[in-house]
């Protein structure tokens, strides 16, 4: 056959859709169009005569024995069985008034329609429980949510979100077809089908495209981070507070070698580092280490850590601030218990503080910015608080 006489269309239109596939097909036909096959998510028309044909959807496995008496009694009305998308039959009959329609008992046909539900409703479950057993695994803090909220992983939700909507979409369509045909009413034959098509086509579009950029970011990302995760801490000025602004006299610590997970990665006590997120698109790290001297000699050593955000709004900076004073990340030296809020948070509008032992630590926020400090060793909090308040001064 002259393959110019054939044309292959996507199936925008999911199996449950089953009026609108018919009134899809019927126009085609119209037009001289006539559905010959089916692949996965494809149709095949043959050009031919245009006539106006019915097309019929039913549901059943047309390969199972017990269902070929179906398929005889279909055969022997005048219905041609053309093509099936799983378990959606294609029937075609001319518009002849004397061949009977294939639905005549509807409580029977419910029935049928019924067997596309358990497909639905895994559709459904599929990513809910993909979604809550990721959630679980990882139990995600408010404040790691916050910071690494990156547009992959805000397209992957919304993807899985998006899968789930529309998957109760089709359950609540299958409910009301089978709730209408269980009363006896056959539902009416004319659909808007165009409208149903151009809001698959969108929706598909939309799946390709959020695929595509997935798939490009997983191998974009990794080229883009080709840089050391603990970078040498920069010349000049720096948006956040350094321990020279805390103590006045100092020598810097020597470089620890790293073993592990960090041999090769830099200086995990003396650096600089620069992160982002959707919601916190600005993100700066600092750790510092510093030998205390005392009469010549070596009297302490302290670690010093200074982490500055920017969130996007005055309510995430609160709710991270929040977040981090309750509940961290837990680094070798710092300390993971709760921080407290401040009784007096002076010129800022919130402000968390712990005092432990040698360990001191200070979360403070002020509009959109959020501060987070900490040190080990023998530095009073009320120089750090000091040093914090003349970094924000304007």
């Amino acid at each position: 056959m002259d393959k110019k006489e054939m044309r292959r269309c996507l199936w925008w239109l999911e199996d449950w859709q089953l009026a609108e596939q018919e009134a899809w097909l019927e126009d085609m036909s119209k037009k001289g169009w006539h559905l010959v096959k089916t692949n996965v998510g494809r149709a095949t028309f043959e050009k031919g005569t245009p006539w106006e044909y019915r097309y019929r959807c039913d549901v059943f496995k047309a390969d199972d024995w017990s269902e070929q008496e179906r398929l005889q009694l279909y055969q022997d009305a005048g219905w041609e069985h053309v093509a099936n998308r799983g378990l959606v039959q294609i029937f075609r009959a001319s518009n002849n008034s004397t061949i009977p329609e294939i639905h005549t008992d509807p409580l029977e046909q419910a029935r049928n329609v019924g067997r596309l539900l358990p497909g639905r409703l895994a559709s459904f479950l599929f990513p809910l429980l993909f979604l809550s057993f990721t959630f679980y695994v990882k139990s995600p803090r408010l404040a790691q949510l916050l910071l690494q909220s990156d547009w992959l992983t805000f397209l992957s939700t919304l993807f899985f979100l998006f899968w789930i909507l529309m998957s109760i979409v089709a359950l609540r369509h299958l409910g009301k077809y089978m709730a209408r045909l269980r009363r006896g009413s056959q539902p009416p034959r004319s659909v808007r089908w165009r409208q149903a098509m151009r809001l698959a086509q969108l929706r598909g579009a939309l799946v390709i495209l959020t695929c595509i950029l997935l798939l490009g970011g997983r191998f974009v990302t990794p080229l883009m981070l080709r840089k050391p995760l603990f970078p040498p801490i920069p010349e000049g000025p720096l948006p956040v507070v350094r321990l020279s602004q805390v103590l006045d006299v100092f020598q810097y610590a020597d470089s620890i070698p790293n073993q592990g997970y960090y041999a090769g990665k830099g200086d995990v006590f003396n650096y600089f580092r620069q992160d982002s997120s959707l919601l916190v698109p600005e993100q700066y790290f600092l750790a510092e280490s510093a030998r205390l001297q005392s009469s010549g000699v070596d009297a302490s050593t302290i670690y010093f850590h200074c982490d500055t955000y920017r969130a996007v709004s005055p309510s995430i900076a609160k709710a991270l601030a929040g977040s981090l004073a309750s509940e961290r990340p837990l680094y070798p030296t710092r300390s993971s218990l709760p921080l407290q809020p401040a009784s007096d948070a002076g010129s800022f509008a919130g402000l968390w503080l712990l005092e432990d032992e040698d360990q001191k630590e200070v979360i403070a926020w002020q509009d959109s910015w959020v501060y987070h400090l900490s040190c080990s060793g023998s530095v009073p909090l009320e120089q750090i608080i000091g040093a914090l308040v003349l970094h924000t001064e304007p």
